[in-house]
């Protein structure tokens, strides 16, 4: 019975790449979160904030999920993150 619940080497590395990947997931979806905040709140210093989470950043921006969290708190949030993201 105790064989029966034991993961193979290959299950076990499975499991440990598909929790990597959540987690991984779940950092990017929290960045993104506090970003989004941000430009929700939309005081000068909420947008400096942003722009320099976003600049910060140590790796490639989910900017899809960025843009989709932030649309959801409406036209003038979404702006503001434009204005962020632009060059």
């Amino acid at each position: 019975m105790d064989s029966e619940r034991r993961l193979t080497p290959t299950q076990r590395l499975e499991a440990f790449l598909e929790h990597n990947q959540l987690l991984v997931t779940l950092h990017q979806a929290s960045r993104a979160a506090e970003r989004t905040r941000k430009c929700f709140a939309g005081g000068p210093r909420d947008v400096a904030d942003a722009r320099s989470a976003y600049q910060a950043a140590q790796g490639p921006v989910n900017l899809d999920l960025l843009r989709t969290a932030t649309r959801r708190f409406g036209r003038d949030a979404a702006d503001k993150l434009e204005e962020i993201l632009a060059p």
